[in-house]
């Protein structure tokens, strides 16, 4: 029985997709192997309509027959496609398939930096064309081809006599209609898929849908081919460097190294020439030991010599001590002919350095333009590194432990990264976030955690896009540079954030620095805050001092009489005073706060010190009908300090209590024995202090919101009564006083 012509043709299409053999579809159909082969001649030569005996359609389902076998072979290129790795077969393949299933005259171009690279294609005759990887600027407004690759889109032209970017080329024929197509992987254009005819008019939306198609399978194909070249080169870059350090653990001859270094350099990059230049006895030359590709794969020892200057690519390696890719030697004029590698035309040097002196370079050369890339500029680095320990310990036999030890170190150091990588992120004070490219956490530190509220493990793994995100770090992730963000919370949080980019050899991200800037914002708006108070604090003192100035000018040019101009000075001189006394504050505040200040070591008058402070504050209680009680123990150890210091500490903590006190309320001050120090104490009947603002007024400029005293003040005289606590080995709190009120308690000790 004779198959049906459906039956052939997915017989053929498996074929070709390698699913089965000539052989099997012969014992199917049960018909001769050189009849299934002649089917496939058919098919190859004339496309699926051949195989099927017609010519063209002659109704609906011969058509739709016709769209599915098309399908088919569509279908049967992806997976020949598949299952190539390297990028030249999988253009060779697709121009081969394009002109032997589709009948077309096809041409395949990649980009590469700003050029367009043409890399196979035919003739209008059917004949094979070598470009020999001819370029052309995609910036040109000359091609068709260009304008393809600059712009993403296809392009079909019917009549290219017609459009101004069309260029006859006399190796392709006379050509009068050509469809263009972008190969493309994931926006990016990797180049361009070509077809031309010789009618006009030639190509519909057939066509288009077939080149578009198989340029899509092919840009795939491409990539899939990119990454599995980079796992190679990986691969071949840890197995190079491997074998080199396995050789020279086992062999401690230099010259020995040298040469199995430049063979298995050679055999595993597969690099047409490989050179590794020492540095001579008079560090003014290299001397170099080469291998060039050849059957017998001859090394030179000592061949050649290099001066360490810039007058070749190699000499300026080792003068400047960096890495020189030229990949288009023969324009640089520092190119020198190596006679071993006359047909070079790429070259990449790496100078190999021991503890910092110029060791050697390790030169490597291609035939191809453009051959080396970053993955050959890290390889060869690698192999520098331990190439130059591997001679280093040959010539220093002795020292071959030390060396591998050295090297066990620099493992250890390799499996520890990510170790200290966790750990300097955990000891930053700023919150780290770090994302992939698809903005999915892969890590949050514990700073993050605790200022967004939530915790690392609930962290990682969210996506930016995610509905379920936490919405606080959706807005951190999202703030503009400048933006102050308040977190939700217990407490109040102010944090900036700003996204960083991180890239690697194998991924890239992002990565979001969260800042808190509460304390910041508070201090910002408590010295505004103070800024004000000073203003006021200062102006009405600056107001007197400058008005009994002018009043006392007043008065004597009118004549009045001495008591009276000495009256007006002596309010300036007053107001002059409280200036004086806010400045010494200020300063004496900044020396205790930097540790500079110089305190005297004498024994604490404690009756003498009570006696002045009642005395300076006497007339405000008078005034208030405040009544001050002191108490004191009779046995009270002797202290060594400044008693300037502890009577202004005692003065401020009195005249706090006077401010704040009630007229006829009570105000006390005490002094007892506390171990081998003194315990003072200044209590009052006012409000007394709230509890969340208990340990916060004692820093500079802070005080109880709501609350006003007799007089207004500046938020610096508690701060200074911390500090001389602190200079004393004492301490300051306040702590409320049973029936209302406040107890302010001040320890101190000897100072240093």
């Amino acid at each position: 029985m004779s198959p049906s012509s459906p039956d052939r043709v997915n017989a053929i299409l498996a074929c070709l997709r390698q699913e089965t053999t000539h052989e099997a579809v012969a014992e199917m159909f049960g018909v001769s192997l050189d009849e299934v082969k002649q089917w496939e001649t058919e098919f190859v030569a004339g496309g699926a309509a051949a195989l099927n005996g017609s010519t063209g359609p002659s109704n609906h389902a011969d058509a739709a027959h016709d769209q599915l076998t098309q399908m088919g072979a569509l279908n049967a290129i992806s997976q020949s496609l598949s299952g190539i790795l390297t990028v030249d077969d999988l253009l060779n393949t697709t121009l081969e398939t394009l002109r032997t299933v589709f009948g077309y005259i096809p041409m395949v171009c990649l980009v590469e930096n700003d050029d367009l690279v043409i890399k196979g294609g035919y003739a209008l005759d059917g004949k094979k064309i070598n470009w020999y990887n001819w370029r052309l600027p995609t910036s040109t407004e000359h091609s068709i081809l260009a304008w393809v690759a600059a712009h993403g889109k296809p392009l079909n032209l019917p009549d290219v006599s017609r459009d101004a970017r069309y260029v006859y080329q006399e190796v392709v024929g006379h050509v009068a209609s050509e469809l263009a197509t972008p190969i493309m992987f994931k926006g990016n254009v990797l180049g361009v898929l070509d077809v031309k005819s010789e009618k006009y008019q030639a190509f519909g939306q057939n066509d288009m849908s077939i080149l578009e198609t198989v340029a899509s399978q092919l840009a795939v194909a491409i990539e899939n081919a990119s990454l599995f070249e980079t796992v190679r080169h990986r691969v071949a870059q840890l197995e190079l460097v491997q074998s080199v350090t396995a050789y020279a653990i086992k062999n401690f001859d230099m010259q020995g190294i040298l040469k199995y270094t430049v063979e298995v350099t050679q055999a595993i990059m597969g690099y047409s020439g490989v050179a590794i230049g020492l540095l001579s006895e008079d560090r003014a030359t290299l001397e170099l030991t080469t291998i060039f590709q050849s059957p017998e794969k001859t090394i030179v020892s000592g061949a050649m010599k290099f001066p360490i200057d810039d007058a070749t690519v190699i000499g300026s390696a080792a003068h400047s001590g960096q890495i020189i890719v030229a990949n288009e030697v023969r324009r640089d004029v520092r190119f020198a002919l190596n006679p071993l590698f006359e047909t070079s035309q790429a070259e990449l040097v790496v100078p190999m350095y021991s503890k910092d002196v110029l060791f050697g370079v390790i030169n490597v050369e291609s035939e191809q333009p453009g051959a080396f890339h970053d993955a050959d500029v890290t390889s060869l680095t690698l192999l520098a590194n331990q190439l130059t320990i591997a001679l280093v310990g040959a010539g220093l036999f002795q020292q071959t432990q030390d060396q591998i030890r050295e090297i066990s170190r620099l493992l250890d150091e390799v499996q520890q990264t990510n170790a200290r990588f966790y750990a300097t992120m955990e000891a930053t004070d700023e919150g780290i976030i770090v994302w992939d490219e698809n903005w999915r956490v892969l890590f949050a530190n514990s700073t993050a955690s605790q200022l967004l509220g939530t915790p690392v493990a609930a962290l990682v793994g969210c996506n930016r896009g995610d509905s379920e995100t936490p919405p606080q770090l959706l807005r951190v992730s999202e703030a503009q540079p400048d933006e102050r963000i308040e977190l939700a919370g217990d407490e109040r949080r102010i944090c900036t954030s700003r996204n960083l980019r991180w890239h690697s050899d194998s991924a890239s991200g992002y990565m979001t620095v969260i800042t808190d800037i509460t304390h910041q914002v508070a201090l910002e708006e408590e010295r505004q805050e103070m800024t004000s108070m000073l203003v006021h604090d200062l102006r009405g003192p600056l107001t007197s001092v400058v008005g009994g100035i002018e009043l006392a000018q007043m008065g004597i040019a009118e004549g009045e009489t001495q008591d009276k101009i000495f009256n007006f000075l002596g309010m300036a001189h007053r107001s002059g005073d409280l200036l004086l006394s806010m400045t010494n504050s200020l300063l004496d505040i900044a020396t205790l706060e930097y540790e500079n200040a110089s305190l005297e070591h004498l024994p604490l008058q404690i009756s003498a010190i009570f006696e002045d402070v009642i005395g300076i504050h006497s007339n405000t209680a008078r005034s208030a009908n405040i009544e001050i009680s002191v108490t004191r123990d009779e046995d009270l150890p002797i202290i060594e300090g400044d008693n300037s210091m502890i009577r202004r500490a005692l003065s401020n903590l009195l005249d706090n209590a006077l401010k704040f006190t009630p007229d006829g309320g009570e105000v006390s001050i005490s002094a007892m024995q506390d171990g081998d120090m003194i315990r003072f104490k200044v209590a009052d009947s006012g409000p007394g202090v709230p509890e969340p603002f208990r340990q916060r007024i004692f820093e500079k400029y802070v005080q109880v919101p709501g609350r006003k005293g007799r007089r207004r003040g500046t938020g610096l005289g508690l701060a200074f009564v911390k500090l001389v606590a602190k200079a004393h080995h004492g301490r300051l709190w306040v702590e409320p006083r049973p029936g209302g009120g406040s107890i302010f308690v001040l320890t101190v000790g000897n100072s240093d």
